[in-house]
């Protein structure tokens, strides 16, 4: 089993952005598991991932959409309709996808309180690769270049049984948060020094202590 973590501490980049779309277009599996708290309806997104899955789910493969955390009433305390833009942006990928033999089913949880963010990448049943997040399909998670992003933390599972060793490989230097649990020949990376740099990054961000007073 491989295994990598990280850690969105900038708006440059989207590692989250990177490594779906790279397990939604690996050649190990046909189908394709998408599961999100909250979804958006942004144009860019909606299409990178369309394009993904005409690549990784074809020709005959099935994407199963399933969210979300919808408020009770038409939207949320920012004025956001949550649902609308989940229906959004599942209309995109069925127009996308309906001429291409890609089966889509679109899910919500029995009391619309869905809130994991799971992404699996299956071979016939068996899941082959995994991202498991914080990271919802909604810009500050999945743009890049922007000042409105949240401090994310995602981890990609893969099965190099059936993937081999050189699934989604990473460019990343040693002193970015990233973990490759395989501890291979030659490498100075390990579960300890990785999980100590995840440590250290947020005990070193200027962190604010929560008082009575700002309660």
């Amino acid at each position: 089993m491989g295994a990598r973590i990280f850690l969105r501490a900038n708006g440059k980049d989207s590692l989250f952005r990177i490594y779906l779309n790279r397990l939604i277009r690996a050649t190990h599996g046909d189908s394709l598991l998408l599961c999100s708290g909250y979804i958006s309806d942004i144009p860019s997104m909606q299409q990178d991932i369309a394009d993904s899955i005409k690549i990784g789910c074809a020709p005959s493969g099935t994407v199963t959409l399933l969210a979300g955390k919808f408020a009770q009433s038409t939207s949320d305390e920012f004025g956001v309709d949550w649902e609308a833009r989940f229906n959004k942006f599942a209309s995109f990928l069925k127009q996308e996808l309906s001429p291409t033999g890609i089966d889509l089913k679109v899910m919500v949880a029995p009391n619309r309180n869905w809130h994991a963010k799971i992404a699996l990448k299956v071979n016939g049943t068996n899941p082959v690769i995994a991202l498991l997040g914080s990271s919802n399909l909604t810009g500050p998670a999945y743009l890049t270049g922007i000042k409105a992003w949240n401090y994310e933390s995602d981890t990609l599972l893969w099965d190099e049984d059936i993937t081999g060793s050189g699934i989604l490989p990473s460019t990343a230097s040693s002193d970015d948060v990233e973990l490759d649990m395989i501890v291979r020949p030659g490498s100075n990376r390990t579960e300890k020094s990785e999980m100590n740099k995840i440590y250290k990054m947020i005990m070193g961000l200027p962190l604010e202590n929560l008082t009575d007073d700002n309660k």
